[in-house]
């Protein structure tokens, strides 16, 4: 097990669970009766051929209860046991889906068998079903949401005529056969305390040898006052320990709204993610008098896009100002896009060591979190934005209507906004923890005003 996948596991306890999520939501075909579902259910529970990842398990290695870490293969996965037909509560609306996904998403995976499980939850009063993936991130190589979307679009259909049923973790052309015999396992690094500590201390030391190079080339980034960089974000709500319970909350947007907005203001779609993620968090802490005098600083993990669907995504980390002291919607857009442009720069200057200041940023929350010290967090929250597919989906003639990732949470890091681009909208999924964001619902809605204000600037 590579070290950075064996940090996942070990960091994980009751009240920090690990693995990311993913809620889909379908509208069944046209002429489907009640039992589509449970239909689907049987033909996918049936299938056996799963992919490689999905028959992984952490397991200690030379017999021990503690020591490194290695993967070893289940050949004899019980599909049941992973994928649950589900029935929501009458009456069977979004609030109750939500609130069950807060509850599976909350809850640790076993590790008596793989990492992952899904939940296929029959019709819910508006007509259409849901499946709620989620995989632990020890087996999505720290790029998570970003895989768990390829896997959708991997595994679904453009013909809504198609009635093979796949699911994400079968078994599909693009990947490597899975292993036809048992495998003893194979122990990489020591992925031991010891180790781990060692690896935080070679990452510290390889970033401060790149210093020399990455500061010369990034000096003109660095004398932008726009530059945010960590450690110097303000203390916040967002900023404190964490408990086991979570929330899950979503919203969606058309297409149509964001175009608009795009076309005047000039902006991508992540600086439109970030201007309402801002306009958002300005008015849910304005509301509990705890919006700082500094803005907020959020870390974006960047997508570097490719026309290879099956390649391998390629992650940059960027940290932005969030403009959250400023009232106007198109001053905080132009802070926003004049930070991320700056980040970006400095984040393809600095090349591998923005890996490695990324690395040491996330893992500080977690240590500062609880502890009484003056230093600032590294950030405040995570946002990011997945390019979904562009075109319309299906499973089994069920078309994918909607595409809300679920993030994960730690100590210092108690909320995380996370959106998707889907054909024709924008789904975000927001991820707190209600013992210390209260209310999260209010910050979703705070979503749909900041677009509003943005939208009204803009037209």
């Amino acid at each position: 097990m590579q070290v950075t996948d064996a940090s996942y596991v070990l960091a994980e306890s009751s009240d920090h669970p690990m693995h990311v999520g993913l809620l889909m939501l379908f509208e069944p075909p046209k002429g489907a009766g009640s039992e589509f579902v449970e239909a689907l259910y049987e033909q996918i529970v049936a299938d056996h051929d799963l992919a490689p990842e999905f028959r992984k398990k952490p397991m200690t290695a030379m017999g021990g209860v503690v020591g490194p870490l290695a993967w070893s293969t289940d050949l004899d996965v019980d599909i049941r046991k992973h994928v649950r037909l589900m029935r929501i509560a009458e009456p069977a609306g979004v609030d109750e889906l939500l609130a069950a996904v807060s509850d599976w998403h909350g809850t640790l995976l076993t590790r008596e068998r793989p990492l992952w499980g899904a939940y296929l939850v029959d019709v819910l009063a508006d007509g259409r079903f849901a499946l709620f993936l989620e995989v632990h991130r020890s087996l999505m190589d720290g790029v998570s949401a970003v895989q768990l979307v390829q896997l959708v679009q991997r595994t679904l259909s453009k013909d809504p005529t198609d009635t093979t049923v796949r699911a994400p973790w079968h078994q599909i052309a693009a990947r490597k056969p899975a292993p036809a015999a048992p495998q003893a396992p194979q122990p990489t690094p020591d992925t031991s305390l010891g180790s781990l500590l060692r690896m935080g201390s070679k990452r510290l030391t390889g970033l401060a040898e790149m210093v020399p190079d990455s500061a010369r080339v990034a000096g003109r980034a660095l004398a932008d006052r726009n530059l945010a960089v960590p450690y110097r974000a303000p203390k916040t709500m967002f900023n404190v320990p964490v408990g086991a319970r979570r929330e899950f909350v979503t919203r969606s947007f058309t297409s149509s709204r964001l175009d608009v907005v795009r076309r005047f203001s000039r902006s991508d779609l992540d600086e439109l993610v970030l201007a309402m993620t801002a306009g958002a968090v300005r008015n849910y802490l304005l509301d509990r008098n705890a919006l700082p005098q500094t803005s907020l600083v959020a870390m974006v993990p960047v997508v570097k896009r490719t026309r290879d669907a099956n390649a391998d995504a390629k992650v940059e980390t960027v940290f932005c100002q969030l403009g959250t002291t400023t009232k106007h919607p198109g001053d905080r857009l132009t802070a926003i896009k004049s930070s991320l442009a700056t980040g970006r720069k400095m984040a393809s200057s600095v090349g591998k060591a923005s890996s490695l200041v990324s690395s040491v940023a996330a893992m500080t929350p977690k240590m500062l979190a609880g502890v009484r010290t003056s230093a600032p967090p590294p950030f405040n929250l995570v946002v990011s934005h997945v390019t979904g597919p562009m075109e319309r989906l299906y499973w089994n003639g069920a078309r994918l209507a909607a595409l809300h990732p679920a993030s994960v949470l730690d100590d210092g890091l108690a909320v995380a906004i996370n959106a998707t681009t889907l054909a024709g909208t924008l789904d975000f999924g927001i991820v707190g923890c209600p013992d210390a964001v209260p209310d999260l619902g209010q910050l979703a809605a705070y979503l749909e005003s900041a677009l509003v204000e943005l939208e009204s600037f803009y037209s």
